[in-house]
This record gives C-alpha cells, structure tokens and sequence, in this order.
C-alpha cells in the first residue's frame, strides 16, 4: 500500500516538472522565437514571389534585371541553431532561361531571314536550281511552322514565343516624332517667346514711366525747398536791414 502512494507520488512529482518545462519551452517560442520564425516565412514568401516575378519580367515581357548571383534580403540569426537565413538568386536556372531565350531568338532569325529580300547578294546569279528549290523548301517548311509556334505561344501566355514577338507587342517603341510636329512645336515656342518678350516690354515701360514720375516728384520738392530756403534767406536780409537802421548803420543793399 505504502508502495502505491509512493509510485501515485513521484508520478504527480514527474509530470508537474514535465508539464513546467513544457511551459517555459513554450514561452521561450513564443516570445523569443517567434520574430525569428515570422521573419522567416516572409522571406521564403518573399523570394517565391521574386522567382516568379523574375520569370515573368524575363520570358514574357522581356525585361532584364541585373545579373546578380546572390541577393541577400535580410538575415535571421537564431540562438539555437546558429542559421542564417537569406536568399540566393537561382544562377542554373537563370543560366537555362537565358539559354531557351537566346535559342529562340537565333531559331525566329534564321527563319526570318529565309524571306528576306536579295539573301544571297551579289551571288544570285551564280546560285544554281538545286539551290533555288532547297531554298523553296526551306520557306515551305517556315510557313508551316510560324502559325503553330505562335499558337503554342499563344496559348502558353507567351512563354514559348520568340523574344522578337514579345518585344513587337510589350516592349514601348520609340516613334520619330513628323515634321509637321516639330513645327508645330517650334512655333509654340516662338509664340511663347514673343509674348514673354512682349510682357517684359511692358513691364520695362511700366517701370521708366514710375522712374519719371518720381525723378518729376523729386525735382518739384528740390524746387520748393530751394524756393523756402530763398524766401528764409530774403527775411534774414530784411531783418539784418531793419537792425543796422535801428542802430544807426548802413543798410545792407540786396
């Protein structure tokens, strides 16, 4: 009996240690790891998205990016153990994706050229009849072979078009601008120019006649400063006068 309650005893001891390292166990992930393992799945969601993005950018849209072998986003270090976690560009499958592109881009050249005007050069007269009908076959065998590919591409969302047909139709092109555009635009800014021209004429204008207006201004406040000082001056020499005959004297003469 004593052996039962000894056995019930140890095993309530056990489990209350193991259900506390349970808990603290927990409540390390929880508060110390769980930035770590946050971190962590958004930058594995981060570069999926760019490895998608990347073909996108380059198989359908013919879009180049930098040619950089590792790309680092952003590192998680973690106490237990000691990993970093970072993102690192695909170098084969690029090195692939670049290789079909550039083999499809040679393949839609070298069909093109087949219908191109004066292939041979100076050296169509020399070209002899087996050569002719080879070169009929050759453009045969294009004609049907251009439809399906673009269809096949068609249906791929463009994947498996050449890059010539990806950049015809998404690639922005840069049209020359006509000669009746430049001059239009050339007489805009001619018209443009005179009316400023015109503009600062008229304020120049506006300008000198306020100068005149204040030199008139001043010229008629020097003048009737000159005409007061004039007047002071003469009652000055009137009283000067009137003193010296009061005294006897001499009166000044004017």
């Amino acid at each position: 009996m004593l052996y039962i309650f000894y056995g019930f005893f140890i095993v309530i001891l056990l489990s209350n240690v193991l259900i506390a390292i349970v808990t603290d166990s927990y409540e390390v992930i929880q508060n110390n790891r769980a930035a770590s393992v946050f971190f962590k799945n958004r930058l594995d969601f981060v570069a999926e998205m760019d490895s998608i993005a990347s073909v996108v950018r380059k198989r359908i849209f013919c879009m180049k990016d930098d040619d950089t072998k590792v790309v680092p986003i952003s590192n998680v270090y973690t106490e237990d153990d000691d990993q970093s976690y970072g993102t690192v560009a695909p170098i084969d499958s690029e090195n692939n994706v670049h290789g079909t592109e550039e083999w499809f881009r040679y393949k839609w050249n070298s069909i093109m050229s087949l219908f191109e005007h004066d292939v041979y050069g100076d050296g169509a007269q020399d070209i002899g009849r087996s050569a002719y009908w080879i070169d009929v076959l050759k453009k045969t065998v294009a004609i049907f072979v251009i439809p399906p590919w673009l269809i096949l591409g068609f249906v791929t969302v463009g994947i498996l078009w050449p890059p010539q047909v990806r950049e015809w139709l998404f690639v922005q092109k840069d049209t020359a601008a006509s000669r009746k555009d430049i001059e239009q635009r050339k007489l805009k800014q001619l018209e443009e120019i005179q009316h400023a021209t015109k503009s600062l004429k008229i304020e120049i204008r506006m300008e000198m006649q306020n100068d005149r207006e204040e030199i008139s201004r001043t010229k008629a406040a020097i003048d009737a400063v000159q005409e007061e000082i004039l007047a002071d001056l003469q009652q000055v020499n009137a009283l000067v006068t009137t003193l010296l005959l009061d005294l006897g004297g001499t009166p000044l003469e004017g």
